[in-house]
């Protein structure tokens, strides 16, 4: 028997504020605010969805709004119809033509902050 895909939908007209956690996707078409850690699952802000939030996740689709910082450890994806106010941190950040963006990103993986190799020294250009 197929293992089921487990998702939990925070659904349109619902307002959750304070911290959501778990292991299985969450999609959000109502309101959130506070911090969502998801770092093994994926988070999807649908058209609908409002996220006054600081994020955590393995991979996270942002249809609709976001404001607050966004940390992926796999990757960010900003849809046409998303719009974000935030810092993204993730190995892979895609924005769609027609979002909408403002901040700052951080594409280096973590474990490659400090490492300056693929860079040419000072003086060589």
């Amino acid at each position: 028997m197929a293992e089921e895909v487990k998702e939990t939908i925070i659904a349109q007209g619902t307002v959750i504020q304070g911290t959501i956690s778990g292991e299985q996707t969450v999609v959000v078409e109502g309101e959130v605010a506070g911090e969502i850690n998801l770092p093994k699952s994926e988070l999807i802000i649908s058209t609908t969805g409002i996220s006054n939030s600081k994020i955590e996740g393995d991979k996270v689709l942002i249809e609709g709004f976001q404001k607050g910082n966004v940390f992926a450890h796999t990757c960010i994806q900003i849809a046409p119809s998303g719009k974000v106010k935030a810092e993204l941190k993730a190995p892979e950040i895609s924005i769609e033509k027609g979002a909408k963006f403002s901040g700052k990103i951080d594409m280096f993986a973590e474990e490659e902050e400090d490492d300056d190799s693929d860079f040419p020294d000072e003086g060589t250009l």
